[in-house]
């Protein structure tokens, strides 16, 4: 009985500390938007005058999966999700695309660009057999723009 309870206190201290320090908490110098995982750190961009940081597009000359994986890395998404088939706190990235998910209360889902969409954006709408709801942060539909759902999108698709 308490190994469920320690699994899930572990994954909500997960889910709390892993995007901070994603985001540049607790890591030396301002690097908020860097990653040490990533070959090439992404360019600092400068605060607009509402001090907000302009957002990232997918282009042609980035490739939407290749700053797919730069979001996902970003926003701390491989802390709960495999790219290499394990299971861990949310369903594994890879093969996902195009699969079909068996979903909680019945029914099956055809992981789609609007079914990943639509994960991204109300994770709650559809809950995947075995994996509890309200895990995933609520706020990617606020927090990520169209064009970066959309790159984010293509990483998945390119995870067979």
């Amino acid at each position: 009985m308490r190994y469920p309870i320690i699994a899930a206190v572990i994954a909500l201290i997960a889910l709390a500390v892993v995007p901070a320090v994603y985001n540049g908490l607790g890591v030396e110098g301002d690097s908020r938007g860097a990653s040490a995982s990533l070959a090439t750190p992404p360019t600092q961009v400068a605060e607009s005058s509402s001090g907000s940081r302009p957002r990232a597009t997918a282009t042609a000359a980035s490739g939407g999966a290749a700053l797919g994986q730069q979001i996902a890395t970003k926003n701390a998404c491989l802390g709960c999700h495999s790219i290499n088939g394990t299971k861990i706190v949310g369903p594994t990235w890879k093969g996902l695309a195009g699969s079909t998910r068996t979903l909680q209360g019945g029914g099956t889902a055809t992981a789609d660009d609007a079914y990943l969409r639509e994960s991204i954006v109300s994770p709650n709408a559809k809950i995947v057999d075995g994996y509890p709801a309200s895990t995933m942060p609520q706020d990617f539909g606020t927090k990520l723009t169209a064009d970066e759902i959309t790159a984010l999108i293509d990483y998945i698709k390119s995870l067979k």
